[in-house]
């Protein structure tokens, strides 16, 4: 038996009938952007010697593309 965290759990809009309540309820996965861009603010803020970059996401292909 697999045990799932609460908080990796999205649950969606009730559906309630006469008879029967539904509910879907998604996973999340990865990390969202408001904790990501906090996470990054905390390691800035330290002052350490490393260096924070936010990957993956619709916006982030920081690449150039091949012409």
């Amino acid at each position: 038996m697999s045990v799932v965290d609460l908080k990796a759990l999205d649950p969606q809009d009730l559906a309630v009938t006469l008879s029967t309540a539904r509910q879907e309820v998604c996973l999340k996965q990865g990390v969202d952007t408001e904790t990501t861009k906090s996470m990054v603010k905390l390691v800035k803020g330290s002052k350490l010697k490393v260096q924070a970059q936010i990957l993956g996401g619709p916006s982030s292909d920081h690449r150039k593309k091949p012409r």
